[in-house]
């Protein structure tokens, strides 16, 4: 993949696509210098918000918040209504702002869409602290909208946690031994 995406530069120095994809590549091997100077590249050529969503994630990741906060915002006003980047601006948020704000934030995105498994997911987390109940209730559906392998054994984990904290063991045991029989079936199909 690598190659196709340097090939597509070589052919157009000016294909941001073709930068972001290599921007991804390089950040999932672990080149985050490499990542950063491609995505800034592509962004100096077509800002696009799901780009500097990709870069706040890496920044986010690299332990540089609030310059990940700085992308997430630019990427939330070029498009206040996309989910994925909602939930990423979330999440590093929660860290650093008022909880109560961002709670409200992703409630306002499920009015418009109620099947959205990192709104819920998020909710969860952010709830777990103050608001089990309301936490736990977000975690159910987050369970059942997960698409994925880490999205159920995150869900899952999730949920155990607030039931531990409800002090209602017996259910958190229960959901402790299902997503640890998941996980080994998973790991002896995929070795």
């Amino acid at each position: 993949a690598i190659e196709v995406y340097e090939q597509a530069i070589s052919i157009d120095p000016t294909h941001s696509i073709a930068m972001a994809g290599l921007a991804k590549i390089h950040r999932s091997l672990g080149n985050t210098n490499k990542a950063e100077e491609l995505f800034k590249k592509s962004l100096s050529i077509k800002p696009d918000a799901l780009v500097y969503q990709s870069l706040g994630a890496l920044y986010y990741n690299t332990g540089q918040t609030s310059i990940s906060q700085q992308m997430f915002n630019i990427a939330l006003k070029m498009e206040p209504g996309n989910p994925d980047i909602l939930c990423s601006y979330a999440q590093v948020n929660s860290h650093l702002s008022n909880k109560e704000d961002i709670i409200n934030l992703l409630k306002n995105v499920l009015q418009q869409q109620t099947d959205i498994y990192c709104v819920h997911f998020n909710l969860a987390v952010l709830f777990s602290t103050k608001n089990n109940h309301e936490a736990l209730e977000h975690s159910s559906k987050a369970i059942q909208l997960a698409s994925s392998d880490s999205e159920v054994s995150d869900a899952y984990s999730m949920h155990g946690t607030i039931l531990k904290d409800l002090k209602r063991l017996s259910e958190s045991a229960k959901v402790t031994y299902f997503e640890l029989k998941n996980t080994l079936f998973y790991l002896s199909m995929n070795p």
